[in-house]
Parts: structure tokens; C-alpha cells; sequence
């Protein structure tokens, strides 16, 4: 799987544009997963309809079921319970990554943390 598709939004009240992609090389203890269902949550919704302002291009959605395709040399070849994760494996994962001891994990609000990752919301760039 060299390239991939991804759907585009660029501003509200605009269509969405179908692109294919070329996909880059897999850094240490990344997967790449060939994605089967994608939902649309209520920010994506706010920023489809303009009621939130997102950097753009990008693409909305980042509730996901997929396919394990690839796996990166450097993985763990575990999945975040200590299961064994191999090609082919069906998988979901949380919108963001965020450091458990950090104090707001702490506080029960993870998805606050200080440099805490997100998945999707992303510009889409030409390399």
C-alpha cells in the first residue's frame, strides 16, 4: 500500500475534495491502519458548519475502525492492554494520547493534559 484516499475539507459551505495520497514512511512504534469507518463527531460537525474555526485543509473525523496493515520495526507489537498486535487485526483507539501521570489524567480529564496528542484536526500538507 503505497498511497491512500482522504477526503478534504477546506471551509464551510465548500465541498469536500477526494485526494489520493501518497503515505509516508512509518516512524518508530507507529501502525498504519487502512480504515473501515470513520464517525463524525459534534466539533466536526460545528467546524463542517462553520460554528468552528479549524485549520485547514484536513480531514473531519477521528473516530475510527480499521485494519492493522503495517507495522513499524521499532513497535512494540503490543496494543495499549499488552495484547499482541499483528497485521491484519482489527482495531479502534481514542482520539488522543495523553502521559497518564500527568495531573490531568491525574484529575480524571486526559484529554486536558499538557501536550496531549490528537488524532485527526491535522493539516493536510503536499509532501
Amino acid at each position: 500500500m503505497d498511497s491512500g484516499n482522504i477526503v478534504v475539507f477546506t471551509a464551510s459551505g465548500q465541498e469536500m475534495e477526494l485526494l489520493n495520497k501518497k503515505l509516508p514512511e512509518l516512524r518508530p512504534g507507529e501502525i498504519l491502519v487502512q480504515n473501515h469507518y470513520t464517525t463524525i463527531c459534534g466539533s466536526d460537525l460545528h467546524t463542517f458548519c462553520g460554528l468552528r474555526k479549524e485549520k485547514t485543509p484536513t480531514v473531519l473525523g477521528h473516530e475510527k475502525v480499521g485494519k492493522v496493515v503495517k507495522i513499524s520495526d521499532a513497535h512494540s507489537g503490543k496494543d495499549y492492554s499488552g495484547a499482541p498486535l499483528r497485521r491484519g487485526d482489527v482495531v479502534t483507539w481514542s482520539i488522543f494520547s495523553a502521559n497518564e501521570s500527568s495531573d490531568m489524567a491525574q484529575r480524571g480529564m486526559p484529554q486536558k493534559s499538557e501536550n496531549v496528542f490528537k488524532y485527526g484536526h491535522a493539516l493536510v500538507t503536499d509532501d
